[in-house]
């Protein structure tokens, strides 16, 4: 049970992109394993306190993700997106280019995403780091937004239909559509 063969496979699945377990020592295979069983038992080696203060209540946990926005004490306003990896115990900060203030926030298991109050929507790719922009035609896009792999949708209602765009990180491309409020796809009447 002492052999560093058996323990490099018991680590593997949990250490896979944060840890060269070629290159180590017993020793910190075993202090890596301790930290694991810890954190299995309940009883984690470190802690990460979080002050969730944004009254629209913007955090959500995607796999191994905690994403977060704070509202800023200097001026009472949400600019930054927070992206904590527990696994790899790595805090990254996301902001937009300029000082907007973050309206919605998103995530799948590939993106981050936020919108801003001048409809700009930017994205992060997690394992890449990279991050792109689009902007929204229109502000009623924010009513509603998800986003799952690389794909962000965004739609609103209108006063004659209900518009949807979706645009993919990949490409840089977005495609708009409308959906009449009489339309099958809409299971609730609208009450006039």
């Amino acid at each position: 049970m002492r052999s560093p063969d058996v323990l490099k496979k018991s680590l593997k699945p949990w250490v896979h992109s944060t840890m060269d377990l070629q290159s180590n020592g017993y020793g910190t295979y075993v202090q890596k394993a301790r930290h694991i069983q810890a954190f299995r038992r309940g009883e984690p080696t470190k802690t990460f306190r979080i002050n969730l203060n944004d009254p629209h209540g913007y955090v959500t946990l995607v796999e191994d993700k905690l994403i977060w926005s704070c509202v800023s004490t200097s001026d009472n306003l949400s600019r930054a997106v927070y992206l904590f990896d527990i696994r790899s115990w790595s805090l990254q900060v996301l902001n937009g280019d300029a000082r907007e203030t973050i309206r919605r926030l998103v995530a799948s298991d590939q993106l981050v995403g936020f919108a801003t109050n001048s409809n700009m929507f930017y994205v992060w790719h997690h394992a890449s780091r990279v991050k792109r922009k689009f902007k929204l035609p229109n502000a009623a896009l924010l009513q509603t937004i998800t986003c799952r792999g690389n794909t962000v949708a965004c739609a609103g209602c209108l006063e004659q239909h209900v518009l949807v765009y979706i645009w993919d990180f990949d490409t840089q491309q977005g495609k708009s559509f409308t959906i009449p409020y009489t339309s099958p796809l809409l299971a609730y009447p609208t009450l006039g």
